[in-house]
Protein backbone atom coordinates (compact mmCIF):
# COMPACT_ATOMS: atom_id res chain seq x y z
CA UNK A 1 0.00 0.00 0.00
CA UNK A 2 3.08 2.16 0.44
CA UNK A 3 4.06 2.06 -3.70
CA UNK A 4 0.59 3.68 -3.90
CA UNK A 5 1.04 6.62 -1.73
CA UNK A 6 4.50 7.31 -4.14
CA UNK A 7 1.75 7.99 -7.19
CA UNK A 8 0.28 11.17 -5.68
CA UNK A 9 3.84 12.35 -5.63
CA UNK A 10 4.79 11.70 -9.32
CA UNK A 11 1.57 13.45 -10.19
CA UNK A 12 2.31 16.36 -7.92
CA UNK A 13 5.75 16.70 -9.72
CA UNK A 14 4.42 16.58 -13.23
CA UNK A 15 1.65 19.42 -12.06
CA UNK A 16 3.44 21.43 -10.02
CA UNK A 17 6.30 21.38 -12.68
CA UNK A 18 3.58 22.36 -15.61
CA UNK A 19 1.91 25.47 -13.34
CA UNK A 20 4.96 26.90 -11.77
CA UNK A 21 6.59 27.10 -15.17
CA UNK A 22 3.61 29.12 -16.57
CA UNK A 23 3.01 31.20 -13.40
CA UNK A 24 7.02 31.92 -13.37
CA UNK A 25 6.54 33.20 -16.70
CA UNK A 26 3.95 35.63 -16.08
CA UNK A 27 4.66 36.67 -12.57
CA UNK A 28 8.48 36.50 -12.22
CA UNK A 29 11.16 34.57 -10.31
CA UNK A 30 10.57 36.53 -7.05
CA UNK A 31 6.79 36.41 -6.53
CA UNK A 32 6.78 32.19 -7.96
CA UNK A 33 9.32 31.93 -5.06
CA UNK A 34 7.14 33.32 -2.39
CA UNK A 35 4.23 31.11 -3.66
CA UNK A 36 6.35 27.88 -3.81
CA UNK A 37 7.74 28.67 0.13
CA UNK A 38 3.45 28.63 0.65
CA UNK A 39 3.27 25.36 -1.04
CA UNK A 40 5.90 24.19 0.83
CA UNK A 41 4.56 25.27 4.11
CA UNK A 42 1.18 24.12 3.40
CA UNK A 43 3.56 20.39 2.72
CA UNK A 44 5.11 20.04 5.83
CA UNK A 45 1.96 21.12 7.85
CA UNK A 46 0.07 18.24 5.82
CA UNK A 47 2.78 16.15 6.65
CA UNK A 48 3.08 16.99 10.41
CA UNK A 49 -0.60 16.44 11.00
CA UNK A 50 -0.12 13.05 8.99
CA UNK A 51 2.49 12.23 11.59
CA UNK A 52 0.38 12.58 14.45
CA UNK A 53 -2.39 10.32 13.25
CA UNK A 54 0.12 7.85 13.27
CA UNK A 55 -1.63 5.66 10.50
CA UNK A 56 -2.04 5.09 6.85
CA UNK A 57 -5.32 6.94 5.63
CA UNK A 58 -6.29 9.30 2.61
CA UNK A 59 -3.76 12.14 4.52
CA UNK A 60 -1.10 9.90 3.48
CA UNK A 61 -1.58 10.32 -0.66
CA UNK A 62 -2.46 14.15 -0.01
CA UNK A 63 0.52 14.60 1.92
CA UNK A 64 2.97 12.77 -1.07
CA UNK A 65 0.74 14.86 -3.57
CA UNK A 66 1.94 18.73 -1.88
CA UNK A 67 5.32 17.02 -1.36
CA UNK A 68 5.44 16.94 -5.39
CA UNK A 69 3.89 20.25 -6.02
Amino acid sequence: MALFAMIPLGVGEILGGTIMANVSDKLGYHKTIKILLVITLIAFGVLFVTLTEYKFSVLTFFMTFTWGL
